[in-house]
């Protein structure tokens, strides 16, 4: 399955774009700052898909460079 890297996942429209891809067979790459991520948990583990979510402040350049190394590291 594909996987999709969504920053700001737990709330609103990145919320909603997270709950519509899991919908679609998408594994999850859920990036959220200090936004409670439990609801799309649990919608993506209903959907039958992967969901591992990423902490932290993308104005943080260490963060966000290594985010997409840890994504591909957690998908291998």
């Amino acid at each position: 399955m594909p996987t999709a890297i969504i920053t700001g996942g737990a709330v609103r429209i990145g919320k909603a774009l997270a709950c519509h891809l899991a919908d679609q067979g998408w594994n999850l790459a859920l990036h959220h700052n200090s936004s409670d991520p439990a609801e799309v948990l649990a919608h993506s583990q209903k959907a039958g898909v992967t969901c591992h979510t990423y902490s932290g402040d993308l104005s943080d350049v260490a963060f966000a460079e290594g985010l997409v190394k840890q994504v591909t590291t957690d998908q291998s």
